[in-house]
């Protein structure tokens, strides 16, 4: 059912995220995860790949910088050409992301997509 499906899976590197990740390669996604725990994130990454018959790779990503934000999901683009699922799972604390950032991260990641296939 996921086979070949192309993924982004935010919080990657911990909780749900890292078992998200872990379930949509295992079942055949091509999954790209991202997390600002860049060490953990390479690991996990890596670790599914050898686990699954999807394939994995990773991107850092500061949900606190809209900029990391355009690069993460425009690397992450370029990498996939289309998206099929977005898995937004990472974890924050309330005074890491300002509201207005937080609005704005839909915004950026579906601009980012759509002048992708356009």
């Amino acid at each position: 059912m996921l086979e070949g499906k192309k993924i982004i899976v935010t919080g990657s590197a911990s909780g749900m995220g890292e078992a998200t990740l872990k379930a949509y390669v295992k079942a055949g996604a091509n999954v790209i995860g991202m997390d600002i725990s860049d060490e953990k994130g390479n690991d996990i990454s890596i670790n599914a790949n050898s686990h699954g018959t999807g394939t994995c790779s990773f991107i850092h990503i500061d949900v606190s910088d809209k900029d990391s934000v355009k690069n993460a999901f425009d690397l992450a683009l370029d990498e996939l050409k289309t998206l099929d699922v977005l898995a937004h799972l990472l974890q924050y604390k309330a005074h890491q992301m300002p509201l207005l950032l937080q609005l704005k991260i839909g915004t950026i990641c579906l601009q980012s997509m759509l002048e992708e296939q356009c």
